[in-house]
């Protein structure tokens, strides 16, 4: 209890407490204020910036604020999120009356309805539903406005006439949404069955809503959506009790008629309107399902959905905070959802101008009443136009959208054809020829262009040049054929483009290179309008290019381009004239300038004289000359820079680790065991001459400090002991450069052009990344030398003809890093999001499971070197309790070490053993061969079986170990081979759980899958089928040559799980085809063997019988090398005939003999395992009457069977 003198000073305390909390919050509403009027300020000048919006919406709530006055500020410019204007509406809702969620007038107080009666506000409010659905379509609103309306009628402002005809109206918004359109449709039904009961209750007249109401039942009945038998359900109930019982059934069974199309619509896309929980719709796909047949109602009722959804995702990935730095716009997310954004509309657009009923008032329909019956039904231009003025306001930042919309404005005021079926007119009436409506269509067209120059310019948009291009462009197109068809205006036109241009180099420059268009599209267009003309203006075309090649005075293809314009207008002097000065004065400083000698060699040879053709070799000789003198100074260069690069590196690397005994590196994730993992890599660096001693110092080598023997002569340093050089197949990390800032068009070829001169290329692969500003082209080109390398860097900020882009060549050398011991759970995604953290990813490798099934590593490949080594924090992170993970730079000299693929040739199979043997036995006997890495023995509880495994650290020490066969142990004579993998022991024939024969239970546990892409990876492929059935894979080959796979299963539960799935698994873009395995592929050999025969080699079909077309010998091949089977070892083929029963082998050259013959398996038993044919697993081979085994009939094989019994009993 506190004591008296506390009380006292406790009021004080709390005064003062209080008046600090008063103090703070003025300090932090003053800083509110402040910021809400810097945010008022950026969005006077930017009021189409989505970010400042919300941000003024988060700070007037915090200052609790009218939110009214933010809303409508959005609202003005740009389309407003659903769940914005639901606030909204509901707000404008609750200030008439009270919400209540019963509209029934008996449960409710008449005094509520007040509000409702000022026809005023009432109709502000529809006007705002009005706007709202403007915007975009979302089942709430629809839901509240059809309240609004039943309250508007209770209070006497609607009559039920005025209600009906605008629910109508709703109904036809709602129905779009076939799986949330019912609940709008059930508020119309509550009201019309309350008239109804009303009319009943007052002995009115009730035929005329019992018709209304029926035919409300139907019309929803013809309406596909998802609750067809709710709403069957109440039609039932309503005509049971309106109805004589005589018509119930008739007219129930017309009504479940009238269902079953539009159920059946509804069910082939319930996969599509079924969504889990926190998932979203994949438009895409259920857009290019619709569009195979083009429903008008129901893809329009995609589409709308579909922008809605992008739309409120975009809004949601905006942050609320007003601080948050002006590019949050420039969020990935957010730029990727904008762009797609930008495509649907697009698409919708398309699909509405295609598929609608072509406009008859536009094509002069004189037919009045078909006139005056469409007066209130928008024409198909009318509606198309409402789009793009929809459109534009949700994304104003889509040139293409924009350019979209000016092309469509002309294409109003061009004459629509006649109809086909109109009569012809008279011909020569030259008076009914239409002409565009320039005059009209003019004023829309300058207002629509101004609007989006303001849009694509404005500070927080982020316009990329390509946007403002392409409105332009669509411009110029409209002036051009205007200035065409009505004559004059080519200044008007030359001051627009100009103007065009500068405000395109007024744009930021991209990143490394100069504002403006290096494509030059805007200033090549300009020219060659001027060119067109009669009268070519050759002073304003060397204006035009004299300003272009001043702007971008290293780029080849301006210099190129300004020729080229001259060459034109026939100014050949002036063309030889810019060729000439430019290789004498600018081709040491041009960014690619071998295009530009290719182009004036062209030049010369059409237009030069003998004495213009010899000086232009002179100079392009001279030119040559420099460009070469210069790429070979760069190529040196970037040599010594990349190899001190490397040799700072490692000399980093082996100092930590030996100044710390290798914890800081290990504490880096360099290594697992630094010390000892550090002398290695520094061993085998190359390029790099770094000598470790004993006690861990390192110093350079010195030549003439070692002797004969490698030793030094001084003593007390002792050579790094290394490993022998290793000569690697493919050196992936150091024989690759990256290729970033690529166009969208480029090609293998075009990379292979650039870099033909730098060495021999092993590959080229190409990448589409998304980042926040889009998605980017960057690729990988793999040279077969590391020689290669320095000259490919001299390619950096080079061009790729005919492309303009210019690009960023960087080596890929420590890109690349190794990852391991991750849980077997881990899949491709987790790894890329792990990752990608630290900079965009390139790609990810997962290992085949060809050799072991238990191999869990991957590479994973950065853009730049830097994202990698921020990456290796990850070191040592558990990912699960007890799992470490380890991130390495790869190094393709220690790829032995750290892969298992050469294992074999380490590993020694001891046969042979005692029952007591043990380990240290086996070790007492080979550790004289070398260092040993494990020791395996095969045991159960009444010790060693009989063999065990020996695997050394190097193919060295198992090499030595194959001496210690017939050596004795424990008196038995010991028997010591290579270990192979591919060699599996003979399993028992134990009866399986499925009581098939053991290969027959793999087949039925195993599906084939169709359609994969050329470079599928077994990994990324069984991850993919685990995550569609959710759970393990047992194991998975693919043949990349036939584009298929088998996957084995652990049940065959899961088997049929996977090809019953409701929906295709989708892999790396394509969708699979899985059906059930049924007969083991053909291998190599036999697919050749079968095409140099002339025939086919059948794979066989689900129910194991061969395809139609397969010949008799592709399925005896097919069987015979594993009997229909699946994971048949290869060694495994025609069992070998024993106890001397076998057909003697005829001689070479002669015929063979017609007698008893034996064979493994006939075609008869294509699709059957070995199990099922006792005679062939035992190792015993059949007789057949016929020589030819795949020509026998069913009787030849019974007789065949005959003659075998009779010569086992004797006979």
């Amino acid at each position: 209890m506190p004591s008296p003198a506390d009380a006292l000073q406790e009021p004080v305390a709390n005064s003062s407490t209080a008046h600090d909390q008063e103090t703070a919050q003025s300090t932090d509403e003053d800083a509110l204020l402040t910021q809400l009027s810097s945010l008022l300020t950026d969005l006077t000048a930017n009021p189409l910036s989505l970010r400042l919006h919300k941000a003024h919406l988060s700070l007037s709530k915090q200052l609790g604020l009218d939110l009214d006055q933010a809303r409508e500020l959005l609202i003005e410019n740009r389309s407003g999120p659903s769940a914005l204007w639901l606030d909204s509406l509901r707000e404008t809702y609750r200030s008439l009356g009270p919400e209540t969620d019963d509209e029934d007038e008996d449960d409710n107080d008449e005094s509520e309805d007040e509000g409702w009666k000022d026809v005023e506000r009432v109709e502000a409010l529809f006007q705002q539903f009005a706007r709202a659905h403007e915007d975009y379509l979302f089942i709430p609103i629809l839901i509240l406005h059809a309240k609004s309306l039943l309250r508007a009628f209770r209070a006497g402002v609607l009559d039920a006439e005025d209600i009906r005809s605008r629910m109508e109206e709703i109904m036809e918004k709602a129905n779009k949404f076939i799986s949330g359109s019912q609940e709008v449709w059930s508020i119309w039904r509550a009201w019309e069955m309350e008239r109804l009961d009303s009319v009943v209750e007052e002995g009115g007249d009730k035929e005329i809503l019992v018709a209304h109401i029926n035919d409300l039942h139907l019309n929803r009945l013809r309406t596909p959506h998802a609750q067809h038998s709710e709403t069957l359900d109440s039609y039932s109930q309503f005509i049971s009790s309106t109805h004589p019982p005589s018509s119930y059934e008739s007219l129930l069974v017309t009504a479940s008629k009238i269902k079953t199309h539009p159920a059946r619509i509804y069910s082939r896309r319930e996969n599509f309107e079924f969504v889990p929980t926190g998932a979203t719709v994949d438009w895409g796909r259920y857009i290019g399902f619709e569009k195979k047949k083009i429903d008008l109602p129901l893809v329009v009722g995609v589409y709308e959905r579909a922008v809605d959804d992008l739309a409120t995702r975009i809004w949601n990935a905006l942050p609320d905070s007003p601080l948050t730095s002006e590019k949050a716009d420039e969020d990935s997310n957010v730029k990727m959802l904008e762009d797609e954004l930008a495509k649907t509309w697009l698409g919708y657009i398309q699909v509405v101008r295609d598929h609608s009923p072509p406009d008859s008032k536009k094509a002069g329909n004189d037919d009045e009443e078909a006139q005056e019956g469409d007066d209130d039904e928008p024409s198909p231009t009318d509606r198309e136009h409402r789009l793009f003025a929809r459109a534009v306001r949700s994304a104003p930042f889509s040139g293409t959208l924009w350019a979209a919309y000016i092309i469509a404005l002309e294409r109003s005021s061009l004459p629509t054809p006649p109809s086909t079926d109109a009569p012809d007119s008279d011909d020569g009436n030259e008076d009914d020829v239409q002409i565009p409506d320039y005059v009209a269509v003019h004023p829309q067209i300058l207002l629509t262009y101004s609007r989006a120059l303001a849009a694509l310019t404005s500070s927080s948009a982020g316009a990329k040049v390509d946007d403002l291009i392409d409105v332009i462009l669509a411009r110029f197109s409209y002036e051009r054929r205007r200035i065409d068809f009505l004559g004059g205006g080519l200044d008007e036109l030359a001051v627009l483009l100009e103007e065009a241009i500068e405000q395109i180099r007024a744009l930021p420059p991209t990143a490394g290179g100069k504002s403006g268009d290096s494509r030059l599209r805007v200033e090549r267009a300009y020219s060659n309008f001027l060119a067109s003309n009669e009268d070519a203006d050759l002073e304003k075309i060397q204006k035009l290019w004299e300003g272009t090649t001043k702007h971008f005075n290293t780029s080849y293809f301006a210099w190129i381009s300004y020729a080229e314009a001259l060459t034109k207008v026939g100014a050949i002097q002036q063309a030889r004239q810019v060729y000439q000065s430019t290789l004498r004065t600018r081709s040491l400083s041009l960014d690619y300038p071998e295009p530009l000698f290719d182009a004036y060699r062209t030049f010369e040879a059409l237009y030069g004289s003998v004495k213009d053709e010899e000086e232009g070799k002179v100079v392009l000789a001279k030119a040559s000359e420099g460009v070469a003198r210069k790429r070979e100074k760069e190529a040196r260069i970037a040599y010594e820079k990349a190899e001190k690069e490397r040799q700072d590196y490692w000399k980093a690397y082996a100092e930590a680790a030996a100044s710390t005994n290798g914890a800081a590196v290990k504490d880096a994730g360099y290594t697992e065991d630094a010390e000892g993992e550090a002398e290695k890599l520094i061993g085998s660096a190359l390029s790099m001459d770094v000598d470790t001693s004993i006690n861990g110092t390192a110093k350079k080598r010195k030549a003439d400090d070692l002797d004969d023997e490698g030793s030094q002569a001084g003593g007390g340093y002792k050579k790094a002991k290394t490993e022998k050089e290793v000569v690697l197949k493919r050196d992936r990390e150091n024989c690759t450069v990256f290729v970033s800032d690529l166009p969208e068009s480029a090609s293998d070829g075009d990379l292979e052009k650039l870099f033909k001169d730098c060495g021999p290329i092993r590959e080229v692969k190409i990448t589409r990344l998304e980042g926040k500003d889009g998605a980017d082209v960057v690729a990988t080109v793999e040279f077969m030398s590391r020689d290669s390398i320095p000259p490919a860097l001299t390619k950096d900020k080079k061009r790729l003809p005919p492309h303009e882009n210019e690009l960023n060549v960087h080596p890929a050398w420590q890109s690349t890093l190794y990852i391991t011991n991750f849980p077997p759970s881990a899949n491709d995604e987790q790894i890329r999001e792990m990752f990608a953290a630290y900079g965009p990813l390139f790609d990810v490798r997962w290992p085949s499971k060809k050799w072991k099934g238990t191999r869990r590593f991957c590479y994973v490949q950065f853009v730049k070197r830097e994202s990698a080594r921020a990456s290796l924090a990850l070191h040592g992170t558990e990912m699960e309790p007890g799992m470490k993970l380890s991130v390495l730079i790869s190094n393709p000299e220690r790829k032995k070490e750290r892969s298992d693929k050469d294992a074999d040739r380490r590993e020694v199979y001891v046969a042979g053993l005692a029952r007591s043997t043990t380990e240290d036995d086996l070790r007492g006997i080979f550790d004289a061969f070398g260092a040993i890495k494990e020791i395996r023995i095969a045991s159960d509880e009444k010790g060693c079986k009989g063999f065990a495994f020996v695997e050394f650290e190097s193919e060295e020490g198992a090499e030595a170990a194959l001496g210690a066969n017939n050596v004795e142990l424990k008196k038995r004579r010991i028997a010591v081979t290579l270990a192979d993998s591919r060699v599996q022991a003979k399993p028992k024939r134990l009866p399986t759980a499925t009581g098939l024969g053991k290969k027959a239970e793999v087949r039925s546990k195993s599906v084939r899958i169709k359609g994969l892409p050329e470079a599928a990876e077994e990994g990324l492929l069984q991850q993919a089928v685990e995550k569609a059935i959710g759970g393990p894979v047992k194991r998975v080959e693919v043949f990349r040559d036939l584009r298929e796979g088998v996957v084995e299963l652990e049940t065959l539960a899961d088997a049929g799980k996977i090809v019953l799935l409701p929906s295709p698994v989708v892999f790396q873009g394509h969708e699979l085809q899985i059906v059930e395995e049924s007969v083991k592929p053909p291998n190599r050999k036999e697919r050749r063997s079968a095409a140099a025969r002339g025939g086919s080699v059948s794979v066989g079909s689900v129910d194991g019988t061969p395809e139609p077309g397969a010949t008799a010998s592709g399925s005896t091949a097919a069987t015979a090398s594993g009997g229909g089977g699946m994971f048949v070892p290869r060694a495994a083929g025609k069992p070998k005939a024993k106890l001397g029963l076998g057909a003697p082998r005829a001689a070479a050259g002669s015929a063979a003999p017609k007698r008893v013959g034996f064979v493994a398996a006939t075609s008869s038993t294509a699709g059957h395992g070995v199990e099922d044919h006792p005679e062939i697993s035992s190792g015993i081979a059949v007789p057949s009457t016929t020589a030819p085994a795949h020509s026998g009939t069913q009787g030849e094989s019974k007789k065949g069977q005959d003659a075998f019994r009779a010569m086992l009993a004797g006979k």
